[in-house]
């Protein structure tokens, strides 16, 4: 009995770990990084966006897992960014979706965040490691 115990919780213990390095966040290290999206093209009903509604995107960074997030910039029509980190952290970047009409934002999505794998592209989530660089050398002889 003991053994067949110890044995399930090895094997508990095993898939656990397994579960969790599957799901591991990606971590890019870097001082900016390109992020692109597909373009929006329906409403949360499933009807195609209506004629004079035109789709921008707000891009987001927040330190990682549920910091303050931040506009990166003001929205934009275009389907990437290139977002540029100034203070070392760990980063999730956002995108959310803006409904325009009459030049007015009528409505808005919610943030999809970079790491949830519901959103991130083939469900790789990432996220953005920031590290300032030492100072240069001085004195050299």
């Amino acid at each position: 009995m003991k053994r067949w115990l110890m044995a399930a919780i090895v094997a508990i213990l095993s898939l656990t770990a397994f579960s969790m390095e599957s799901n591991a966040t990606t971590w890019k290290v870097a001082n900016q990084v390109t992020v692109a999206w597909d373009a929006v093209t329906t409403l949360t009903d499933g009807t195609s966006i209506p004629a004079g509604s035109t789709i921008q995107y707000q891009v987001y960074i927040r330190t990682d897992p549920t910091g303050n997030s931040v506009a990166s910039g003001n929205p934009i029509t275009v389907l990437q960014s290139l977002v540029t980190f100034a203070a070392e952290g760990f980063y999730d970047i956002g995108i959310k979706a803006l409904r325009v009409v009459g030049g007015q934002v009528v409505s808005e999505s919610t943030v999809a965040w970079s790491n949830d794998p519901l959103v991130a592209q083939g469900g790789n989530d990432f996220g953005v490691q920031y590290y300032l660089s030492p100072a240069g050398i001085r004195n050299m002889r």
